[in-house]
């Protein structure tokens, strides 16, 4: 058995949970919503459509919330020969290339923690995330999710916490 501490080598797929992929400060969103703003008077005078029922106040605000998150990107790996994952975050500055982290892969990391099979773990509470005090990521942790849909935040062990250290194809 491994423990924290241990560096492990293993061949998984790997994916970026999409509640994550949702909140990293890429740009995505917010240029969206910063194009469609600039383009409204046109679509106004030019009668492409009526932008009327929008609410860009309400998508303004999302997106500087967006753009004002500390959010890294987060690397989920699972292999279909066992229930463990392994999780963790990466640092941006060390991400080589444009790439989506999704498919298979060899990981090489080092064991931060261990979550055993009948606990959760909230994504935010991953290294470099900054969201939150301590003792509030603790507390989501003891917690669990409050409801169904606050699972996507949260992942279900058996799990180990990696500090990544290389993650190739």
């Amino acid at each position: 058995m491994a423990s924290i501490g241990s560096m492990i080598e293993w061949d998984c797929e790997i994916f970026v949970p999409d509640v994550i992929r949702a909140m990293l400060n890429n740009g995505g969103f917010s240029e969206a919503v910063r194009a469609l703003q600039r383009l409204r008077p046109a679509a106004d005078v030019l009668g492409f459509g009526d932008l009327d029922g929008i609410d860009f106040a309400e998508i303004d605000a999302a997106a500087s919330f967006l753009e004002t998150l500390d959010v890294v990107p987060v690397v989920v790996g699972e292999n279909d020969e066992t229930e463990w994952k392994v999780v963790g975050s990466l640092e941006p500055r060390w991400i080589s290339g444009n790439h989506e982290f999704d498919g298979a892969v060899k990981i090489i990391g080092k064991i931060r923690k261990i979550v055993k099979a009948d606990r959760w773990y909230p994504l935010m509470s991953l290294p470099g995330q900054n969201l939150g005090s301590r003792a509030d990521r603790r507390e989501r942790e003891r917690r669990g999710p409050a409801s169904e849909e606050a699972q996507e935040h949260f992942l279900k062990g058996p799990l180990m916490v990696l500090d990544y250290l290389v993650i190739h194809t």
